[in-house]
């Protein structure tokens, strides 16, 4: 592919497609600022939780919840 990029002979819709890390870099530092906030409230929910092993299966049913509602499949990424 290195060969085709440097004599042009990419096809028309490999040209039009993004990079694929061009989506990750478009978060912005808000974001990443929010996402670190929920990660570290979700850590101490669970530290300070009477029932650790509930709060950790709803933080995996929210997680989970999130990831598909972005339309990523998480059933292979469980560990049984």
């Amino acid at each position: 592919m290195a060969e085709e990029i440097k004599s042009g002979t990419q096809s028309s819709a490999q040209k039009k497609q993004p990079p694929l890390w061009k989506g990750v870099s478009d978060m912005t530092d808000k974001e990443q600022t929010n996402m670190l906030i929920d990660i570290y409230t979700n850590l101490q929910r669970i530290k300070s939780a009477a029932d650790r092993d509930k709060e950790i299966d709803y933080q995996i049913k929210a997680a989970k919840a999130k990831l598909e509602a972005s339309g990523i499949v998480t059933e292979n990424l469980d560990i049984h």
